[in-house]
């Protein structure tokens, strides 16, 4: 991992390069009066295209970095020989990764001698979220940033419960309990929905509660603190990618919905979760955006979004592996939705559907995927 703040500017990149001089585009004629409010000149506005800029930079380490990925921005390639890696970006953060480790050290140095960067070594930590590397696979969790939400929420020593939502709790925006000041409800919020990215056994409770963002009452503030409650007795806990020895992982995934579980609306709830192999990739749960009128139907569209979120995730695995995209086999628990039928004790999506008892609760996170952590020692 690398800090790659913007190179230095040559003094003359034309000349040195013999590149033609840039090209420029006028804007889009709907955006033209409002741009020109703010432009004083004379001289009608132009912009340069992306890749008339990156034709025109002086920088020749970046010659071999392709641009990102037609199924993923913000993903690149190296390519030298045979050789290939791949870079994850965000701002100034890079991610390097690839199966030959020289290749991996020459491309770092030569990204030095044109950035002033920071080698960082073995990822360790990213945005918040802590990765840790041995012989038996890479595991995810966010231990510090989890303590950090409880001491802002000033949940650090409450007593933990376990699962993050009361059984069958239905809540509405028009709730009769008191109002309560919003302010620290969006923060909190806020803070959830990114502590899902390693935790989707929230992902449910967190996606349900961000609804009652307009007007918070005393009861949508009790269930945040329940969630806060569960995340103090397994912040902990995170997921695990064991490293597979032969053999190429299947991409597969679970659809599952409820019918008419929000109040407010009648609309229902779609939940997806993919794996590759057996641990998951991909996890969601949102509210649909029409009325369904039966369950088949509704379980008709969050099999439509799974079946997207599919073929994307078969997209990307075929830009980074160099290979032809498989397709995901996709398990619905109801048989009118004709297509790969899973028994609803084995639908692992229901975790991301509606609040469950302690038992289901945890024996869907077990078959999803999370684990606890043991300190420094890391997978119990």
């Amino acid at each position: 991992t690398g800090n790659a703040p913007t190179p230095p500017t040559p003094a003359t990149p034309e000349a040195e390069t013999g590149a033609a001089s840039p090209k420029f585009v006028s804007p889009p004629s709907n955006l033209t009066d409002v741009l020109d409010a703010d432009h004083d000149d004379d001289v009608p506005l132009r912009f340069r295209t992306v890749e008339n800029i990156l034709g025109h930079t002086a920088t020749p380490g970046l010659v071999h970095l392709e641009l990102d990925s037609a199924n993923e921005h913000a993903v690149y390639t190296h390519v030298k020989g045979d050789a290939k890696l791949i870079i994850g970006m965000y701002v100034d953060d890079l991610i390097i990764t690839g199966a030959d480790q020289a290749s991996i050290g020459a491309f770092k140095r030569e990204m030095c001698n044109i950035f002033n960067m920071s080698d960082l070594r073995l990822l360790s930590y990213y945005l918040g979220l802590e990765v840790k590397q041995r012989e038996i696979g890479i595991s995810l969790c966010q231990l510090a940033y989890a303590g950090k939400l409880l001491d802002k929420s000033g949940m650090g020593d409450c007593n933990a419960c376990a699962t993050p939502m009361e059984t069958r709790l239905k809540l509405s925006k028009t709730s009769m309990s008191p109002l309560v000041n919003a302010t620290n409800y969006h923060s909190i919020i806020g803070g959830l929905c990114y502590l899902v990215n390693t935790r989707p056994d929230i992902a449910h409770a967190v996606g349900y509660l961000s609804r009652f963002m307009e007007e918070l009452h005393e009861d949508h503030q009790a269930a945040v603190k329940h969630v806060l409650r569960y995340i103090a007795g397994t912040r902990h806990h995170g997921v695990h990618y064991a490293r597979k020895q032969d053999g190429k992982p299947a991409l597969h995934g679970f659809s599952d919905s409820d019918m008419a579980g929000d109040l407010d609306t009648r609309r229902s709830t779609s939940s997806v979760l993919f794996f590759l192999g057996s641990r998951p990739v991909l996890w969601q749960s949102t509210k649909q955006k029409v009325v369904a009128l039966s369950l088949c139907e509704a379980e008709y569209i969050t099999a439509t979004a799974a079946a997207c979120q599919g073929v994307w995730l078969a997209r990307l695995l075929s830009d980074l592996l160099n290979s032809e995209p498989g397709a995901p086999e996709i398990k619905v628990d109801n048989k009118s939705a004709i297509v790969n039928y899973v028994r609803t004790e084995e639908q692992l999506a229901d975790v991301l559907t509606k609040p469950l008892g302690r038992v289901q609760f945890q024996e869907l996170c077990n078959g999803i995927g999370i684990v606890e952590f043991d300190g420094d020692d890391g997978k119990n």
